[in-house]
């Protein structure tokens, strides 16, 4: 099981596994080399500190907060946890892709309020506990991912599980391991490299994760442009999305047609075979 190191250590296992000095990074983050060493050493990074670092080592600066334990500012925070969630966007990317693409493109196009307000608690808060377990539900909550959301994430684009919602709870938690294969799936849905989060949580992962859906790289994309869309907005995507993936009907695979009332193709209801 990982063990549950600083973010100082945690930063100094990714400085290893990406072969950078602290200096080059200092310089390239443009914050003094000295707090950057006290860091490593174990001291609190400050906030100015790690707005220099994320950009340097390519991570969303609000990510980097939640790596640190710490919470993320205003101008930086997510609009809060919506309902529907994103889960039927991921399922649209996944399954049928040129569904997916016309959803994204619905996504890219609503309107952003410049500072948006927090409509509630992030998803993420009740994960401030100790473990590498909680640093991976925080940076799920980054995305306004719930646990539901992030299982099927993970069994949708990395093959991971199935998961219930309760057992990642227990990685949260600290009651189950903070596996390989698990980190590896995370770094599929998280968008960061499997090798960075790998060294962030102190396991050793395969250069390759096992299985990347090919529409990963856009999902991942959408999950990031939807964290901040409003409640409203949220459920007009999850209402055309539905409505979207019907056009494709006739084409879809039979098991994974749904057959409401919005059911466009001519073929008979599937059912699933009864077990012998």
């Amino acid at each position: 099981m990982t063990g549950s190191v600083g973010f100082g250590g945690m930063l100094s296992r990714l400085l290893a596994h990406r072969k950078l000095d602290a200096g080059v990074l200092a310089a390239a983050a443009g914050v003094p080399e000295p707090e950057l060493a006290a860091v490593l050493g174990g001291a609190e990074p400050s906030a100015s500190l790690m707005r220099g670092l994320a950009p340097a080592l390519g991570l969303h600066t609000s990510d980097l907060f939640l790596i640190a334990g710490r919470r993320v500012p205003d101008d930086l925070a997510t609009t809060g946890p919506k309902i529907p969630g994103i889960s039927s966007l991921v399922w649209c990317m996944a399954n049928v892709p040129e569904a997916g693409r016309r959803v994204h493109e619905l996504v890219r196009d609503q309107p952003r309020q410049a500072h948006p307000e927090q409509a509630s608690t992030p998803v993420y808060d009740k994960w401030f506990v100790p473990g590498f377990g909680a640093t991976l539900l925080r940076l799920f909550g980054n995305r306004n991912m719930k646990s539901t959301d992030a299982v099927k994430a993970l069994y949708l684009l990395a093959r991971f599980g199935p998961w219930s919602a309760s057992t990642l709870h227990m990685v949260g938690h600290r009651r189950k391991e903070v596996s390989a294969d698990l980190v590896a799936a995370c770094a599929v849905v998280l968008g960061i490299p499997p090798g960075d989060l790998a060294a962030l949580a102190g396991v050793d992962v395969p250069d390759r994760p096992p299985y990347v859906d090919p529409a990963t790289p856009e999902t991942v994309e959408l999950i990031w442009e939807a964290r901040n869309l409003t409640g409203e907005q949220m459920r007009y995507l999850d209402d055309q999305s539905h409505v979207i993936r019907h056009e494709y009907d006739d084409v879809m695979p039979s098991h994974l047609v749904c057959h409401c009332s919005l059911f466009r193709g001519n073929r008979r209801p599937w059912h699933r075979p009864e077990r012998p």
